[in-house]
Protein backbone atom coordinates (compact mmCIF):
# COMPACT_ATOMS: atom_id res chain seq x y z
CA UNK A 1 0.00 0.00 0.00
CA UNK A 2 1.22 3.46 -0.88
CA UNK A 3 1.05 6.43 1.41
CA UNK A 4 0.96 8.38 3.51
CA UNK A 5 0.91 11.04 0.78
CA UNK A 6 2.75 14.32 1.25
CA UNK A 7 1.61 16.20 -1.86
CA UNK A 8 -1.69 15.87 -3.73
CA UNK A 9 -3.15 17.75 -6.66
CA UNK A 10 -6.93 17.77 -6.83
CA UNK A 11 -8.24 19.42 -10.01
CA UNK A 12 -12.01 19.98 -9.82
CA UNK A 13 -14.58 21.27 -12.29
CA UNK A 14 -16.80 22.62 -9.49
CA UNK A 15 -19.66 20.33 -10.55
CA UNK A 16 -21.51 18.06 -8.08
CA UNK A 17 -18.92 15.38 -8.91
CA UNK A 18 -16.31 17.57 -7.21
CA UNK A 19 -17.90 16.92 -3.82
CA UNK A 20 -17.45 13.18 -4.34
CA UNK A 21 -13.80 13.68 -5.28
CA UNK A 22 -13.14 15.80 -2.20
CA UNK A 23 -14.86 13.20 -0.05
CA UNK A 24 -12.46 10.59 -1.36
CA UNK A 25 -9.46 12.83 -0.74
CA UNK A 26 -10.49 13.02 2.92
CA UNK A 27 -10.26 9.21 3.10
CA UNK A 28 -6.70 8.95 1.75
CA UNK A 29 -3.72 8.23 3.99
CA UNK A 30 -2.05 11.64 4.38
CA UNK A 31 1.23 12.60 6.01
CA UNK A 32 0.96 14.81 9.09
CA UNK A 33 1.90 17.98 7.21
CA UNK A 34 0.61 17.02 3.76
CA UNK A 35 0.01 19.67 1.12
CA UNK A 36 -3.16 19.51 -0.97
CA UNK A 37 -3.52 21.75 -4.00
CA UNK A 38 -7.11 22.26 -5.13
CA UNK A 39 -7.19 23.45 -8.72
CA UNK A 40 -9.74 24.68 -11.23
CA UNK A 41 -8.95 25.46 -14.86
CA UNK A 42 -10.98 28.10 -16.68
CA UNK A 43 -11.00 27.68 -20.47
CA UNK A 44 -8.29 29.89 -21.95
CA UNK A 45 -10.27 30.72 -25.09
CA UNK A 46 -12.96 32.81 -23.39
CA UNK A 47 -13.22 36.53 -24.14
CA UNK A 48 -11.11 38.50 -21.67
CA UNK A 49 -14.01 39.90 -19.61
CA UNK A 50 -15.73 36.49 -19.35
CA UNK A 51 -12.48 34.76 -18.45
CA UNK A 52 -11.78 37.26 -15.69
CA UNK A 53 -15.31 36.83 -14.33
CA UNK A 54 -15.04 33.03 -14.51
CA UNK A 55 -11.71 33.12 -12.67
CA UNK A 56 -13.17 35.34 -9.93
CA UNK A 57 -16.20 33.04 -9.51
CA UNK A 58 -13.98 29.94 -9.52
CA UNK A 59 -11.69 31.38 -6.82
CA UNK A 60 -14.69 32.05 -4.61
CA UNK A 61 -16.15 28.56 -5.16
CA UNK A 62 -12.77 26.88 -4.69
CA UNK A 63 -12.21 28.73 -1.41
CA UNK A 64 -15.53 27.33 -0.19
CA UNK A 65 -14.52 23.81 -1.26
CA UNK A 66 -11.20 24.23 0.58
CA UNK A 67 -12.96 25.30 3.80
CA UNK A 68 -15.33 22.34 3.54
CA UNK A 69 -12.47 19.86 2.89
CA UNK A 70 -10.39 21.28 5.75
CA UNK A 71 -13.10 20.27 8.23
CA UNK A 72 -12.50 16.59 7.42
CA UNK A 73 -8.68 16.66 7.49
CA UNK A 74 -6.08 16.79 10.26
CA UNK A 75 -5.20 20.38 11.23
CA UNK A 76 -1.60 20.16 10.02
CA UNK A 77 -2.67 19.39 6.42
CA UNK A 78 -2.43 22.54 4.30
CA UNK A 79 -4.75 23.32 1.40
CA UNK A 80 -3.85 25.72 -1.39
CA UNK A 81 -6.42 26.85 -3.96
CA UNK A 82 -5.27 27.66 -7.48
CA UNK A 83 -7.27 28.90 -10.47
CA UNK A 84 -5.58 29.01 -13.86
CA UNK A 85 -6.71 29.58 -17.44
CA UNK A 86 -5.83 27.40 -20.43
CA UNK A 87 -6.25 23.84 -21.63
CA UNK A 88 -7.25 21.70 -18.65
CA UNK A 89 -4.96 18.73 -19.28
CA UNK A 90 -1.91 20.92 -19.95
CA UNK A 91 -2.53 23.11 -16.90
CA UNK A 92 -3.14 20.13 -14.62
CA UNK A 93 0.00 18.32 -15.77
CA UNK A 94 2.10 21.47 -15.32
CA UNK A 95 0.73 22.10 -11.83
CA UNK A 96 1.36 18.47 -10.90
CA UNK A 97 4.99 18.97 -11.85
CA UNK A 98 5.20 22.30 -10.01
CA UNK A 99 3.89 20.92 -6.71
CA UNK A 100 5.65 17.57 -7.12
CA UNK A 101 2.32 15.81 -6.68
CA UNK A 102 2.54 12.21 -5.55
CA UNK A 103 -1.11 11.74 -6.37
CA UNK A 104 -3.50 13.50 -8.74
CA UNK A 105 -7.13 12.88 -7.84
CA UNK A 106 -9.63 13.83 -10.56
CA UNK A 107 -13.33 13.41 -11.09
CA UNK A 108 -14.57 11.64 -14.16
CA UNK A 109 -18.03 12.28 -15.43
CA UNK A 110 -19.37 9.51 -17.63
CA UNK A 111 -21.87 11.51 -19.65
CA UNK A 112 -19.86 12.32 -22.79
CA UNK A 113 -19.05 9.00 -24.46
CA UNK A 114 -18.81 10.34 -28.05
CA UNK A 115 -16.60 13.28 -27.10
CA UNK A 116 -14.40 11.12 -24.88
CA UNK A 117 -14.11 8.44 -27.58
CA UNK A 118 -12.85 11.04 -30.06
CA UNK A 119 -10.75 13.26 -27.78
CA UNK A 120 -10.27 11.25 -24.60
CA UNK A 121 -11.22 12.39 -21.12
CA UNK A 122 -9.21 15.09 -19.37
CA UNK A 123 -7.70 12.41 -17.12
CA UNK A 124 -6.54 10.44 -20.16
CA UNK A 125 -4.94 13.58 -21.60
CA UNK A 126 -3.21 14.46 -18.31
CA UNK A 127 -1.42 11.10 -18.03
CA UNK A 128 0.79 11.35 -21.16
CA UNK A 129 1.66 14.99 -20.47
CA UNK A 130 2.50 14.25 -16.88
CA UNK A 131 4.58 11.10 -17.22
CA UNK A 132 7.07 12.43 -14.67
CA UNK A 133 4.38 12.73 -12.02
CA UNK A 134 1.82 10.13 -13.07
CA UNK A 135 3.73 6.88 -13.37
CA UNK A 136 0.79 4.73 -12.40
CA UNK A 137 -2.77 5.54 -13.28
CA UNK A 138 -5.77 4.25 -11.40
CA UNK A 139 -9.17 4.88 -12.94
CA UNK A 140 -12.56 4.75 -11.33
CA UNK A 141 -16.05 5.83 -12.30
CA UNK A 142 -18.14 7.29 -9.48
CA UNK A 143 -20.13 4.05 -9.46
CA UNK A 144 -17.06 1.80 -9.17
CA UNK A 145 -16.23 0.41 -5.78
CA UNK A 146 -12.83 -0.88 -6.94
CA UNK A 147 -10.44 1.13 -9.14
CA UNK A 148 -8.75 -0.56 -12.08
CA UNK A 149 -4.99 -0.22 -12.46
CA UNK A 150 -3.87 0.61 -15.97
CA UNK A 151 -0.11 0.58 -15.41
CA UNK A 152 0.77 -1.64 -12.44
CA UNK A 153 4.53 -1.80 -13.26
CA UNK A 154 5.16 1.75 -12.07
CA UNK A 155 4.20 2.66 -8.53
CA UNK A 156 6.10 5.80 -7.58
CA UNK A 157 3.29 8.31 -8.18
CA UNK A 158 -0.36 8.12 -9.05
CA UNK A 159 -3.04 9.74 -11.14
CA UNK A 160 -6.40 8.73 -9.76
CA UNK A 161 -9.55 9.80 -11.63
CA UNK A 162 -12.55 9.07 -9.43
Amino acid sequence: MLGPFRSLLVPVDLSPTSDRVLGRVALLPLADAANITLMHVVPGDLPWNLQRSAERDAKKALAGEARHLAKSLPRKVSIESVVTAGAAATEIAARGQAVNAELIVMGRRGGRPVRDALLGSTAERVAPQGVNHANRMTTAHPEDAHPRETNPQREERLLCPT
